[in-house]
């Protein structure tokens, strides 16, 4: 004859029930829920069962019931009862299981905080942080976001001319939890440099909030050429290519010069990097060649610079005939 064991709920809210030893294979295990404990009309709940064959030939069976997230209110008591019938069993086994009987807190399911995504940030352009938080239950969620300094203090971001934290609804999910995506628009300056941006996140189901950091904030800023590369003639008859580029953070800097046709580079140019008061960088790069080069007609020189800011390398050339 079939074992049917008692009603069983999971730390997530997943309820399910244990036959044993019963045959032939068929079997059904059927799952409602009742709330109030007055009503006269179940509300039946989906399941799925699994059967698996004991080595004498007799089967096993579990049950499992749908989440009750969102069938029921978690206020009130409601009751939660499994069916089974088989043809060994002169009447239907049911089995009850009642949330005043028992601690009713795994219904909540705990929040799942994902990484921060973090763009590119780039100096006086508007930036949008985002923290997908998941799988958790009830829709009872606060998001704070935070400024670490470097001097590790904190400071709650409000919104303000500089930060916005846009509204955003939590998305009911097909397994009746929640996710939310907490976005945070700012607009990065020079001074944010090595500073934390923190997503803390409270719910019901945590002892203590959670949270995650961007680590420690790297803002860009790219380099502006002052005017265009400028070829001037030395007292020896060398001839100087000149750039400058301004306002570039962080520093490091690359910078190559060429001469074509010859493909002339035996000197090194001398790069000068300056550190202005906004905390940016400016270049000045010189490269001296000797004046005969000028002598070719296809005479070009180009200039060639990369940095962390530029999504690729930019260049300019000139010729004599520019001059």
């Amino acid at each position: 004859f079939p074992k049917v064991r008692n009603i069983t709920r999971s730390s997530g809210g997943t309820f399910s029930l244990d036959v044993h030893h019963f045959y032939p294979e068929k079997i059904t295990v059927s799952w409602e829920v009742i709330q109030p404990l007055s009503s006269t009309q179940p509300h039946p709940i989906e399941s799925t069962i699994i059967i698996t064959q004991n080595h004498d030939g007799t089967f096993n069976a579990t049950s499992t019931c749908e989440s009750l997230r969102g069938l029921i209110n978690e206020n009130e008591v409601y009751v939660v009862r499994a069916v089974v019938d088989h043809r060994k069993l002169k009447h239907v086994k049911r089995r009850e299981w009642r949330s005043d009987d028992k601690d009713t807190k795994n219904l909540l399911a705990r929040p799942e905080v994902g990484m921060i995504r973090i763009p590119k940030l780039f100096v006086n352009k508007h930036s949008q942080l985002q923290c997908t938080i998941s799988q958790f239950y009830p829709d009872d969620l606060t998001v704070n976001w935070l400024m670490k300094d470097k001097g590790k203090r904190e400071f709650p971001i409000t919104n303000s001319e500089r930060y916005k934290m846009p509204d955003s609804r939590s998305q009911l999910q097909p397994d009746k939890t929640f996710t939310h995506t907490a976005l945070l628009e700012f607009t990065p300056l020079l001074e944010d440099v090595g500073s934390e941006v923190i997503c803390r996140v409270s719910h019901p189901s945590l002892k203590e909030s959670t949270e995650r950091t961007t680590g420690p904030l790297q803002v860009l800023a790219t380099p502006e050429l002052q005017q265009p590369i400028q070829l001037s003639v030395t007292d020896s008859g060398d001839v100087v290519g000149c750039l400058t580029l301004i306002n570039f953070y962080p520093q490091d800097i690359t910078v190559n010069w060429t001469c074509n046709p010859i493909q002339y580079k035996e000197n090194m140019p001398e790069n000068k990097v300056i550190s202005n008061q906004n905390g940016t960088f400016r270049l000045d790069s010189q490269y001296k060649i000797p004046g005969k080069l000028l002598e070719n007609a296809q005479f070009i020189m180009e200039v060639t610079w990369k940095h962390e800011s530029m999504e690729r390398p930019e260049c300019r050339k000139i010729s004599t005939q520019d001059q």
